[in-house]
Order: structure tokens, then C-alpha cells, then sequence
């Protein structure tokens, strides 16, 4: 998906920044991201930025610039831990005195087929999260819940033959718990979050 935009410091609009062109591409090492400016004029760098909804966004990753050029300019980033499902990145343009600008967002959709274990999404969560599972998991394979007391809070069998699990989880008090994916003598943790704002 390609996105465009202008790249402009209020009070200083002769060192505006144009992006050309914004994309990533979707592969088995994660998403890279491709943008292609032309002119660049005092910019330092460039922060990246990801979101899961489009709407808030974290800082992902930094790339230095060239800093002054009339020529188009390339420059690439790869995330090689995208979020199971949509993905939105934006730009944040960087200058000496500490302006920033941002550029429109582009969405892209990954599976995360290449990362071992599990991955939760969204984390910290409310009610239900979503489960990224390994690979060729047996019919036996579980998911279990535990508080940091080492209480059992829910368990349930994993689907086999899919990469993605949906769980839910309402009640939980906020805090922090342990989610294990159980599988004969193999077993995967991951810590989660739960900020449930009732």
C-alpha cells in the first residue's frame, strides 16, 4: 500500500520534506518499510512508528538521513516482530532545533508465520487476546492462565492447524499473569498484561 504526504516544521515551511513514496512488504523475516523523499533540506533522522488500531502509535525504530539532498532519497526499516494481523506505521521527521513532523500512516496485514513460540496481541489487554501459535502443534496442546500466584484461572485446548487463537478473558483484575502453551514435553510462556479499567 502506498501513501503520500508533505512533511512540513510550522514557522519554517522552506525546508518542507515531500515522501514520494511510503510502503512495506510482507515477508517471512517481517514487514520492511520503503519511503522515497524528494527534496530533503536539515532533517537528522527519521522515527518509526507502529500501531495495532491506527490510532495509537509507539516508537518502533530510528534511521539517520542524509540531510540535504534535491534528489529522491531512499531509506528502508524492518519490524521483525509485526503484530499478528494489521499493522500501521508512520514517519516522524526529525530536525536539529527538535521539530517533528509526521507523515500519513500506510496498513499491512501479517500473519507472523516466521516467529517461534507464542506472541500475544494486543498486550497489555482487557477481555480477550489473541494467541499466536507455533507450528504443527499436536491435538493435545493447551492453553493455561496463571496468576503470579501460580494459580490455574483458565485453560483451554489450543486449535490445531491454525496459527491464531482467540481467547477470552473476562473478570481478570488488572495486573500481570503467566499464558503457557502446553505441548507433551514442550512448553512456551509468554508474560501478559491485563488493564481492565472496571
Amino acid at each position: 500500500m502506498l501513501g503520500q504526504g508533505i512533511f512540513a516544521t510550522s514557522g519554517i515551511p522552506d525546508i518542507a520534506l515531500k515522501i514520494t513514496q511510503f510502503y512495506g512488504l510482507v515477508f517471512d523475516e517481517g514487514i520492511t518499510l520503503h519511503w522515497i523523499t524528494a527534496p530533503e533540506n536539515a532533517y537528522t533522522g527519521y522515527h518509526i512508528e507502529r500501531s495495532h488500531d491506527g490510532k495509537t502509535f509507539r516508537r518502533l525504530g530510528y534511521v539517520e538521513a542524509e540531510g540535504y539532498s534535491l534528489l529522491p532519497t531512499r531509506y528502508s526499516f524492518t519490524d521483525s516482530y509485526p503484530f499478528p494481523g494489521k499493522n500501521y506505521y508512520r514517519l516522524i521527521a526529525e530536525v536539529p532545533w527538535g521539530g517533528i513532523s509526521d507523515s500519513m500512516a500506510v496498513e499491512l496485514y501479517s500473519y507472523n508465520t516466521y516467529t517461534p513460540g507464542i506472541r500475544i496481541f494486543p498486550n497489555p489487554f482487557q477481555e480477550e487476546i489473541m494467541v499466536q501459535l507455533p507450528r504443527n502443534i499436536s491435538a493435545q496442546a493447551r492453553l493455561v492462565l496463571v496468576s503470579p500466584q501460580g494459580t490455574i484461572l483458565a485453560q483451554t485446548k489450543a486449535p490445531t492447524g491454525q496459527r491464531m487463537a482467540l481467547l477470552r478473558l473476562p473478570g481478570l483484575a488488572t495486573g500481570s499473569y503467566l499464558l503457557s502453551l502446553q505441548d507433551g514435553q514442550q512448553t512456551w510462556t509468554a508474560l501478559v498484561s491485563c488493564s481492565n479499567t472496571e
